[in-house]
């Protein structure tokens, strides 16, 4: 009798705190969502933004279970506990050709630098104007290319895209939306260079290698204006597979943009020079 009160005691016990922990989680949430909209009211942030802004917050709650402390509890390890920790967190990224077989303490290095980011559907990555100075990494989800509002390609998960390690600076001619919730790893142009100039070793290789990696070259779309309204003039361009470099399927005779609009040009001469 006695050890079946104990039993009763532990089981009810547990029961207790897991409904204690879920109504702890769910006030949480509640007062968040109050200040939320609290802050809406106070400044008048206009009801479309509002949805967005509410997805947001309903989609990251959800997909970390409701724990905001992530930053806070990573920071009670020590360095490096914390550099095997995000070697974990952001191994897809590691594993990628150019950053795989390198040193432990390189690779300890891009770990502790990668950063996450989170869309929603229908949200920007980059506008058209705007330089590519990151290196992304889908996790999840899927993005769109778009071009002179016409879809150039769309990246999924594993696709690798963004700055051009071999470019002084380029601004972005096309954009890049989400078409559902998407999950980026990224860096900055500013720690790549870090890395390089740190690791010299690897240098060359991770110049020379970024780009073929990529699954699409979206530097390849910088044209100026009037270049890009006679490309405007093909109707009937398809949208490309992202695992080749370049943006459009190549053809017997047209590989490249700039091909296209050579043939654009002779087209236009009156002498067909």
């Amino acid at each position: 009798m006695l050890i079946g009160a104990l039993m009763h005691a532990v089981v009810f016990g547990n029961v207790t705190a897991i409904i204690q922990r879920m109504y702890a989680r769910r006030s949480q949430y509640d007062t968040r969502m109050r200040d939320m909209k609290e802050f809406f009211a106070f400044a008048q942030i206009d009801k479309n933004l509002q949805r967005r802004l509410i997805d947001y917050f309903n989609a990251t709650w959800s997909k970390r279970k409701g724990m905001q402390q992530v930053d806070s509890t990573l920071q009670t390890f020590p360095s490096n506990l914390r550099g095997e920790i995000f070697q974990h967190l952001h191994s897809q990224f590691l594993n990628l050709p150019v950053f795989q077989y390198t040193s432990p303490s390189c690779r300890n290095f891009i770990a502790l630098r990668v950063q996450r980011m989170f869309f929603t559907p229908d949200e920007f990555l980059v506008y058209e104007g705007d330089s590519l100075s990151h290196i992304y990494l889908v996790i999840s989800g899927s993005m769109e290319v778009s071009r002179d509002g016409q879809i150039t390609a769309i990246f999924g998960k594993g696709d690798l895209f963004g700055y051009d390690p071999k470019a002084k600076f380029i601004r972005e001619s096309s954009r890049q939306l989400s078409c559902s919730y998407c999950d980026l790893q990224y860096i900055s142009a500013t720690t790549f260079h870090q890395l390089c100039k740190l690791f010299p070793e690897f240098t060359q290789r991770f110049i020379n290698e970024l780009s073929s990696d990529y699954s699409c070259n979206l530097w390849e779309l910088h044209k100026p204006v009037d270049e890009r309204e006679n490309l405007n003039k093909r109707k009937n361009s398809q949208i490309p597979s992202v695992t080749g470099t370049t943006l459009f399927e190549p053809d017997d005779k047209k590989e490249t943009i700039s091909d296209l609009y050579e043939d654009e040009m002779l087209k236009a001469s009156p002498d067909g020079i």
